[in-house]
């Protein structure tokens, strides 16, 4: 739920400090109840239709090898799924 180490994300430093156990029991608590409510939703669903589907995405780092790590489009392609605060530019697409 929380990066708390460079070893969790890629060797990346994401907090200049450690965070207060008060912070991060709010950020856990925050996370176990959004999937609380997801699954909440899912069964009001299926309940529903009968039937619920997953789409299975994920999001990467594309510099997993560390922060300096170039970026190889070909083999990492950018793939933007959303649109509503994308750069004009990428808007169209």
């Amino acid at each position: 739920a929380i990066y708390l180490l460079p070893e969790q994300s890629w060797g990346i430093q994401v907090w200049r400090t450690d965070l207060p156990n008060e912070l991060k029991d709010q950020l856990y608590a925050a996370y176990d109840s959004m999937y609380e409510e997801i699954s909440q939703a899912i069964q009001r669903t299926i309940d529903r239709y009968g039937y619920f589907i997953v789409y299975d995405i994920h999001s990467y780092n594309m510099r997993r090898g560390g922060p300096q790590t170039s970026v190889n489009n070909a083999a990492d392609p950018q793939i933007n799924i959303g649109t509503q605060h994308n750069h004009e530019k990428w808007r169209m697409l």
